[in-house]
């Protein structure tokens, strides 16, 4: 947050700060530098000026973490646990090959569409809490059953950011993240509203794509947690469930053989 007669920031949320991670990984970043770590008011000094960052304070000695941001979120765990999954993620991320990242805005018409065209997915899906169904979009039902309690979103109101990474042309390995570009907090399950953001979102292989060749099953882990989310097999075309995304929530993906 910063705030001068000629220049003035809003402090960004716990989800923006997230979103903006996630986002730079997505388009190639290779690190990561947060600005700014100190805040600093002198209403006797300079009363037209202030801004506040990670730390409270800006004396030598009497800096202090900053445990509520104007919104009343923790900013300062936030920072520890958005780095903490980059000092989990680093050591892939380092090794993805910026020429063979593919990317894109899903909701956008001409970037969902290249984006599908250019790698091994065939749709990507968001649902959220409720049982009807959208009149305006049918022709983007996903088809399948659809999950109990869940309803299905337009294409354009899937607000996703979605990537495909490789560390060379001959890996057997893929990688791909999913980021949840909505950042309306999400406080509880009792409204709409109070749901904000939160998506549960869903994947569907294009199983015929060459890179899917010499291996009939394969495993979906999750980089943060190194566990194994599902495992399918490219003789079935099926939609996946990759789980609940919070508001800003980025999550990265290595899909590996599994026979």
């Amino acid at each position: 947050m910063w705030f001068s007669p000629g220049h003035k920031l809003k402090e960004p949320s716990n989800e923006e700060l997230e979103l903006q991670t996630c986002l730079a990984i997505t388009y190639n970043a290779k690190g990561t530098m947060y600005f700014a770590y100190t805040s600093s008011y002198n209403a006797f000094t300079d009363p037209y000026f202030y801004a506040k960052g990670i730390i409270d304070g800006s004396e030598p000695g009497k800096c202090y973490p900053r445990h509520k941001s104007v919104y009343g979120q923790d900013k300062f765990n936030k920072i520890g646990e958005i780095s903490a999954k980059l000092e989990k993620w680093g050591p892939y991320i380092v090794k993805f090959n910026p020429a063979l990242t593919t990317n894109g805005i899903y909701r956008l018409a001409e970037e969902r569409n290249s984006f599908l065209n250019s790698t091994y997915f065939a749709d990507v899906i968001t649902y959220k809490q409720g049982s009807e169904l959208p009149d305006i979009c049918k022709g983007d039902n996903p088809g399948g059953t659809l999950p109990e309690g869940l309803t299905y979103e337009c294409k354009d109101k899937r607000y996703l950011q979605m990537a495909v990474f490789k560390t060379s042309s001959d890996d057997v390995n893929k990688y791909f993240m999913v980021v949840n570009r909505r950042c309306s907090p999400y406080i509880d399950n009792s409204t709409e509203d109070k749901r904000g953001g939160m998506r549960n979102v869903r994947i569907r292989f294009d199983l015929n794509s060459a890179e899917f060749g010499g291996h009939t099953l394969w495993k979906i882990i999750d980089l943060e947690t190194n566990s194994v989310v599902l495992t399918f097999s490219k003789s079935e075309s099926k939609i996946l469930a990759l789980g609940w995304y919070l508001p800003g929530q980025g999550k990265l993906y290595k899909i590996a053989p599994a026979d």
